[in-house]
């Protein structure tokens, strides 16, 4: 019982640090932006897919392939919560983004209660 629970401590560390969330500098071993280094696509892909394992906040899936047959992925990064409703806010963006189809007192019945998104980072930066 002793040695369990002096191993009990290392255990608990080790299982932490195994679900941590990995920096871009400890999956592609160098710091990102370092001059005269490209990424390798399938290892950005890995990592997306690494942090995916190790949080409920985001989701990878992959939309399609590259014209060089490389994935292709969309990474959604929210709250554990609106992700598991995340088909009902494509829904309504879906809804809100087509005028034919929502009325304009759905439209604003809808953007009263979909949540904020951004498909380019550029989009979702604040102003300077």
């Amino acid at each position: 019982m002793t040695r369990l629970s002096s191993l009990l401590p290392l255990l608990l560390t080790a299982l932490s640090l195994s679900a941590a969330v990995p920096t871009p500098e400890s999956h592609f071993g160098h710091k990102i932006g370092v001059d005269q280094v490209l990424l390798d696509w399938d290892q950005v892909v890995s990592y997306f897919h690494q942090l995916e394992k190790s949080s409920s906040s985001i989701k990878v899936e992959q939309v399609g392939r590259s014209a060089e047959g490389r994935p292709f992925i969309a990474a959604v990064i929210s709250a554990p919560e609106n992700l598991k409703r995340l088909p009902h806010y494509l829904d309504i963006q879906r809804r809100l983004a087509d005028a034919r189809i929502t009325s304009p007192e759905e439209a604003e019945s809808f953007s009263l209660r979909q949540k904020a998104s951004c498909s380019s980072p550029a989009l979702c930066m604040p102003p300077k």
